[in-house]
């Protein structure tokens, strides 16, 4: 699998899809995977476990976001994040999971009942 770009208006389209289904889920704990595929193999990460604390573009590289979790599992940061950019070029909504892809890998938040 090679990463495909999305075009500046399927950016703008998959963003207005992952805040929406980040504004749905603002109230439940969000499991994000991210799984990484490389050739026949598939390695997953569990990134965040947590509510959406934040959503936001950059503030002074448009197009870049990030998703903020009330959760510790990478222990880098304050907080667990994700950054999404020009580099997704899906977004996958089936309820409460949503799946982005993004380069060689996806994100799966997936949103606990």
């Amino acid at each position: 699998m090679t990463a495909q770009f999305a075009s500046k208006s399927q950016q703008i389209e998959n963003m207005k899809k992952v805040k929406a289904w980040c504004e749905k889920q603002q109230d439940k704990i969000i499991n994000v995977n991210v799984v990484s595929q490389m050739g026949e193999h598939e390695s997953t990460f569990n990134t965040a476990h947590g509510k959406i604390r934040i959503l936001e573009e950059h503030p002074t590289n448009k197009g870049f976001y990030r998703i903020e979790f009330d959760s510790h599992l990478q222990g880098l940061a304050e907080y667990d994040r994700i950054g999404l950019g020009y580099e997704v070029s899906g977004v996958i909504e089936n309820g409460e999971k949503l799946t982005i892809q993004k380069g060689n890998q996806y994100i799966e938040l997936i949103a606990d009942n």
